[in-house]
Order: C-alpha cells, then sequence, then structure tokens
C-alpha cells in the first residue's frame, strides 16, 4: 500500500491511493510535490501512468526537480523516469513558474527545506 507522506500531511489523514488521491482535487494540484520529496511514490505509481493526470503531474515533477536540484536530496527515480524518456521533462517559464511557484513553496517549506 502507498505511503503518501506530503500529501497525508495536507489532508490530515490517510491517502489510500493513486485514484482517491486524483479524485480529490486538492490532493491532485499537490501530487507532483510528493512525487519531488517521496520517490517511493513514483515507484508505486508504474502500475497507474496510463492515468494523463498522474503523467501530467509526474512531469510537471520531473521539470521542476531539475530546475531547483539544488535543493533537494537526490531522487534516483524522477532521474531514472528522466533517463528512460518515461516522462517528457519541459523548462520552468513564467507563466508555470507563476502558477506553481506557491505550490512548490508550500512542499519545500514543508520538507523543512528552507
Amino acid at each position: 500500500m502507498p505511503r503518501f507522506i506530503y500529501l497525508e500531511a495536507l489532508k490530515g489523514k490517510k491517502v489510500n491511493s493513486f485514484s482517491e488521491t486524483l479524485k480529490d482535487s486538492r490532493l491532485a494540484k499537490y501530487l507532483w510535490m510528493e512525487f519531488i520529496l517521496n520517490p517511493q511514490a513514483i515507484k508505486i505509481s508504474r502500475r497507474e501512468r496510463r492515468n494523463p493526470l498522474l503523467r501530467e503531474a509526474l512531469a510537471k515533477a520531473a521539470s521542476w526537480y531539475f530546475a531547483f536540484r539544488w535543493l533537494f536530496k537526490k531522487n534516483v527515480e524522477i532521474e531514472r523516469l528522466s533517463k528512460n524518456r518515461g516522462i517528457k521533462i519541459y523548462p520552468l517559464r513564467g507563466e508555470a513558474y507563476r502558477r506553481e511557484a506557491r505550490n512548490f513553496l508550500k512542499g519545500i517549506v514543508y520538507a523543512g527545506l528552507c
């Protein structure tokens, strides 16, 4: 059973699955940050990677991780996915940065990185 560290902290109770996460708009909004902070969640996501929302969260996680790699511990799972071209990484540009910067900052504050 998956262990969602960041999402459970946001929800205040146990999160049992990716499908539960994707049905809850608030949790789905932060799934990409869970992938950055919790590489184990990426491993567990293999079975459900056909879901476009999940793939989008993985791509966003990888893009933000590589843009701010110096902040995080090495995330072998994100690096493996990008090497195998399992997800498409995009450069962070103005609109994407402005739209997600607050969520990113919430995540790194939660993780104690700033």
